[in-house]
């Protein structure tokens, strides 16, 4: 492998090492997708003899053009790349990093060659939410999870990775609130389990926490867990995303309404705003750093003849 031409006095850390600390550094919802990018990154240095650290402008734009991937992708490519100068940058043995994590900084995202297909961005309607949901009616501790799980991506708005590390010394079903301990950015916030016409969250916790307090005889850490064959829960630690994406295929399969983890958080900003509550409260509910992303993502725009019925003039 090359030389790092921005080596100093100071020996270079050790790729793996600086990995490592930089995804000690990022919520574990994060610290995946930054892992692949740097699996990413790292084939790609070694398939072009360049060091690992070598993190300027030029070879982080050969190498986000070269993967097939949409520019959303990309982004979350350059966004992993940027951390890793920025933990560099900030040691003082190695001030050289300071001025490539600026220009990654300044660097935008190339369309050039960009692959794949953007998501489509669903939003559900009421009954399609109750088909969903109605997927999971039996009286079995797979029927009683899956049913919990989608309950609470739907009627909270929580991100894929912050349902499958919720824990449940997290939740106060008799208040309603969950609290969030490490959501995007590692920030910390308090969420609402929504409403609807009736308190269908709750009521699926509630059932599954029963049923799994039943199949262990003890009080589990996490909620989300595995089940093994034989409907049996498996070990006391979260689902992985994996997991969760399967859930979500076969419920889509089973009752033909085709979503995402996503949409079901999009729903619910989707219909919170749809119905005018504020959004700042909107926004709190989703965890997003700037009110312009919950409006530009979620906000759908009225039907004409909605339009008519609630617009007035003041001439």
């Amino acid at each position: 492998m090359a030389n790092h031409p921005l080596v100093s006095a100071t020996p270079l850390p050790n790729f793996d090492a600086i990995i490592q600390f930089t995804l000690g550094t990022v919520a574990s919802s994060s610290a995946e997708t930054y892992q692949r990018t740097f699996d990413l990154w790292a084939d790609f240095c070694m398939n072009h003899r360049l060091h690992p650290l070598d993190l300027r402008p030029h070879h982080v734009q050969d190498f986000l053009i070269s993967q097939p991937v949409t520019k959303r992708t990309r982004q979350r490519h350059l966004a992993a790349l940027r951390k890793l100068a920025r933990t560099l940058a900030l040691d003082p043995n190695y001030p050289q990093f300071r001025a490539v994590y600026e220009a990654l900084r300044l660097m935008q995202t190339p369309e050039q060659n960009a692959g794949g297909k953007e998501r489509e961005r669903r939003v559900l309607n009421h009954h399609q939410v109750m088909r969903v949901l109605d997927v999971w009616q039996e009286d079995k501790l797979i029927h009683r999870r899956n049913r919990a799980l989608l309950a609470v991506l739907f009627y909270t708005g929580l991100r894929r990775a912050e349902v499958r590390m919720l824990r449940w010394a997290d939740l106060e079903l008799d208040t309603g609130i969950i609290r969030v301990r490490h959501g995007k950015g590692d920030k910390f916030r308090e969420v609402s389990i929504i409403t609807g016409q009736e308190d269908t969250a709750v009521h699926a916790l509630r059932a599954y926490q029963a049923a799994l307090h039943a199949a262990t005889n003890q009080n589990r850490e996490f909620v989300f867990c595995s089940i093994r064959k034989g409907d049996k829960p498996g070990k006391d630690k979260p689902v992985n995303v994996r997991a969760i994406n399967q859930i979500v295929e076969h419920t889509a399969q089973q009752c033909g309404v085709t979503f995402t983890p996503h949409d079901a958080r999009r729903t619910l900003g989707t219909d919170l705003l749809a119905q005018s509550f504020p959004v700042p409260d909107v926004q709190a509910q989703l965890g997003h750093s700037h009110a312009s992303t919950t409006i530009q993502n979620y906000a759908m725009p009225a039907q004409a003849r909605q339009r008519r019925k609630r617009f007035k003039t003041s001439y």
